[in-house]
């Protein structure tokens, strides 16, 4: 009877629970959650040596199955190549950009040529506005606190010899007609004549502005080094150590907290110094290039400042400060890169 009622279980199992999968099922690989027998890696599943990911796993599985594919042209991964495999030629040397082998050395932006040093002004017009940049002959000066600069900050010790390059350098700040022209728009506080310096502008959006201006002339514009402002500040070669920018006496060359009525006005209505440049001490304070560093004693040939930093210099004083931040020697960082300031505006440099 025993023996009876086991065959009777036996044909059960078999007749009802094996097709229902209830009896004894075949075990998963805990990679893929696929049957065993049906596992490409037979539970041995590798890992990627490329990004570290199981190959084939279920989830977070290597996407290229251990086999991330190359670059042709650069021969580095795919996923790291700048271009994903795509590297266009430059229009200009003919050369694919990012190559392995004789790459552009550019990247397919090749610099615009400097422009040709002449000692001679030059005037470009963008959209219908005309500007002049004045012409500063290469030479080597004291930067800093010179005998001359009243009451000096230690942001402006120790002096120093800085050799320049030629260059040139705006005749006078950017003007709301210009920075209109170029960019469309005119965020200045102080409107009114469209002669007034722009300002309410940041040293990013000087960049911009910057951009859309060389593709205007062809030419080649930017901020200038903090050296180059300080030396054009100076009157160049030209220089009669005065201690704002072409004259000791504020008045004559500045507008500034004590006259400028807590607004700007209209460049060039003030004397220029010795190179014919105005509105470097006051009116509004100006963007440079540089990140803002400590000075130290060394001689240095074209600087252009720290690599990195939090803040940009600006320079010249301005319409809303004392006479004493109108030197030419007076730096100032406080403000960051993407600050606007109704005080604040450029000068252009080539």
């Amino acid at each position: 009877m025993k023996a009876k009622s086991f065959l009777t279980l036996l044909s059960f199992c078999f007749l009802f629970l094996m097709p229902l999968g209830l009896c004894a099922q075949e075990p998963v690989c805990g990679k893929c959650l696929k049957k065993k027998s049906n596992c490409p890696y037979r539970c041995n599943h590798p890992t990627c040596k490329t990004c570290g990911k199981v190959c084939g796993a279920k989830n977070n599985a290597c996407p290229y199955d251990g086999k991330h594919p190359k670059c042709s042209v650069c021969d580095k991964l795919k996923e790291n190549c700048a271009y994903k495999g795509n590297h266009p030629t430059c229009s200009t040397c003919g050369r694919v950009c990012g190559a392995k082998n004789n790459p552009c050395p550019y990247g397919g932006k090749h610099p615009k040529p400097k422009v040709a040093f002449d000692g001679r002004d030059k005037t470009y017009t963008a959209n219908g506005v005309s500007f002049t940049m004045k012409p500063v002959a290469g030479g080597t000066f004291t930067m800093g606190a010179t005998s001359e600069q009243q009451y000096p900050t230690s942001y402006e010790k120790p002096t120093h010899t800085v050799t320049l390059s030629d260059y040139y350098i705006g005749e006078t700040e950017v003007t709301q007609e210009l920075w209109a022209a170029v960019m469309g728009d005119n965020p200045s506080e102080f409107k009114g004549n469209r002669q007034r310096p722009v300002e309410n502008v940041s040293w990013k959006n000087c960049q911009n502005f910057i951009r859309k201006l060389n593709e205007l002339t062809g030419a080649n514009f930017r901020l200038p080094t903090e050296a180059e402002w300080e030396f054009a500040a100076r009157g160049g070669r030209n220089s009669r150590g005065y201690n704002y920018s072409g004259s000791s006496n504020i008045g004559d060359v500045a507008w500034y907290g004590g006259n400028s009525s807590h607004t700007t006005h209209p460049v060039k209505t003030k004397s220029p110094n010795e190179l014919g440049i105005y509105d470097m001490s006051g009116n509004v304070w100006e963007w440079c290039q540089d990140w803002f560093g400590n000075y130290n004693s060394s001689s240095q040939t074209n600087p252009t400042g720290p690599g990195t930093g939090p803040f940009r210099v600006y320079r010249g004083g301005g319409w809303n400060i004392s006479a004493g931040s109108c030197r030419s020697a007076s730096r100032h960082n406080d403000y960051t890169p993407g600050g606007r300031y109704d005080c604040l505006g450029l000068r252009l440099a080539l």
